[in-house]
């Protein structure tokens, strides 16, 4: 758990507590880095975790430093072979159960088998794009193979057995993006499954156009899913970062603020929504102007 300041004596107060913060999380980033560099014939790398837990950054940091050692990366997104959302939600209707968004049964895995297949022999592969605005997907890339190229899959599906499975046999590397404490608010606790909705209540209206509703609508739905499938797969990880900031709170009121203000009395999350919006009118607001371009936190508030 850590200790969230919520008062500072100025901006320049602000400015250095951001940063303070970010020094912790780039030196846990770079050793993770290191110790990925350091696997003999790496090639490929897993990059997995559960929602909103700064998977994006750390892929940015493994192909800087991929790079820097003279190879071309290739990062492969997981999501890019989610199948049509009007298929999923097709399915749920002729089951009668919820939309489900999460499991391995939302990805192409006959895609996704020939895609792997054809990078590990070291052939061109051709990888599908998925647009999240319309829910299905938009058109195709070709990916070449050369002697120095590394391949980052990146998802939160990176470490689901269904996935891994394509990798046996293949030297890899497992790397797990995680917000693995809370944080701790003059007595109130925001617990690390709490936090990452909050981020993923921002970061959805911000890029994907998601209405909190929506957002808290799925939220079940996603923690079932990583109860099941990603959660008990955290001890295969080669790697596991912490990506909790103690600013993060700060960061996040002036969009988070208005998000829970809109929710309708009816709704679920209404009360624990009342609890925060009282929370966060006693913390001082943090610009994001302080918040480093490299930051985890870019992923969230932009």
């Amino acid at each position: 758990m850590i200790e969230a300041r919520t008062v500072f004596e100025g901006e320049a107060d602000k400015r250095a507590y951001v940063l303070s913060c970010e020094a912790g999380y780039e030196a846990a980033l770079d050793e993770a880095v290191r110790r990925v560099l350091a696997m003999p014939d790496c090639r490929t790398v897993l990059l997995s975790g559960p929602t909103c837990s700064g998977k994006t950054t750390t892929a940015n940091k493994l192909i800087s430093e991929f790079s820097e050692a003279g190879a071309r990366v290739h990062v492969v997104s997981i999501d890019d072979f989610f199948y049509d959302r009007a298929l999923l939600i097709e399915r749920a209707a002729a089951t009668g159960g919820r939309i489900d968004f999460d499991s391995p049964s939302t990805i192409d895995m006959d895609t996704f088998a020939t895609a792997v297949g054809d990078i590990l022999a070291g052939r061109t592969a051709t990888l599908p794009r998925f647009d999240f605005l319309t829910g299905r997907r938009s058109g195709t890339v070709t990916v070449p193979h050369g002697e120095y190229d590394v391949y980052i899959f990146e998802g939160i599906q990176a470490i689901y057995p269904e996935v891994t499975a394509h990798f046996r046999g293949h030297p890899y590397a497992s790397v797990f993006a995680f917000a693995e404490r809370g944080l701790s608010v003059s007595g109130e606790v925001i617990d690390r499954t709490e936090l990452r909705l909050l981020r993923r209540l921002v970061r959805d209206y911000n890029f994907r156009g998601a209405a909190p509703a929506f957002t808290l609508a799925l939220w079940e739905s996603v923690r079932d899913n990583e109860k099941t499938h990603i959660l008990p797969y955290v001890g295969t990880a080669d790697v596991v970062i912490d990506s909790t900031l103690g600013y993060e709170l700060s960061a996040l009121k002036p969009y988070l603020s208005p998000l829970l203000t809109s929710l309708p009395r009816e709704n679920a999350f209404y009360e624990e929504g009342q609890r925060l919006l009282s929370l966060l009118s006693r913390m001082d607001e943090i610009s994001k102007t302080y918040i480093p371009a490299t930051s985890v936190y870019r992923e969230f508030l932009g």
